[in-house]
Formats: structure tokens, sequence, C-alpha cells
């Protein structure tokens, strides 16, 4: 994804840490260009949102695969 493509509300489907599939929810994009995450696993399973971190917009756009709905889980339908 490119940086100016990321929103803060939005989710995003990333792979971290030796291909975990994860959802980032973007709190807030900061005056100095970093970025306020949190995230939860892709699965049924994994309801709740922790804290993630604080990234500069590029490391977040290399993470982010592709925007998804807040509520997706692994194995829905990809469009």
């Amino acid at each position: 994804m490119e940086p100016s493509e990321i929103e803060a509300g939005k989710c995003y489907l990333a792979n971290v840490t030796g291909g975990t599939r994860r959802l980032l929810r973007v709190l807030q994009i900061m005056s100095d260009g970093h970025i306020l995450y949190d995230q939860r696993g892709g699965n049924q399973k994994a309801r709740f949102w922790r804290a993630g971190g604080i990234v500069d917009t590029r490391a977040f756009a290399r993470m982010a695969e592709r925007e998804v709905p807040c509520d997706w889980v692994i194995g829905q339908e990809e469009s």
C-alpha cells in the first residue's frame, strides 16, 4: 500500500512477524507522520483489540496488504 492510502478509523490486513495474519486498526495519524494502531488476530476467536504500537507511516504501509472491514475474519470471502 501507499502511505497516502492509510486513513484513521480504517482497518488493514497485515502479515506480521513470521507470516501471522493480523488486523491493524488505525487509531490516529499524528502530525509527525507516525501511526498509533491497535491489533487483533484474524480468526473468529480473536474478538478483542490489543495494543499495537506506534510506527512510521511508511512502515505501516509496508505491513498492510489491503483495507478490510474491521470485523473481517480469516476465511471470509475475498473481495
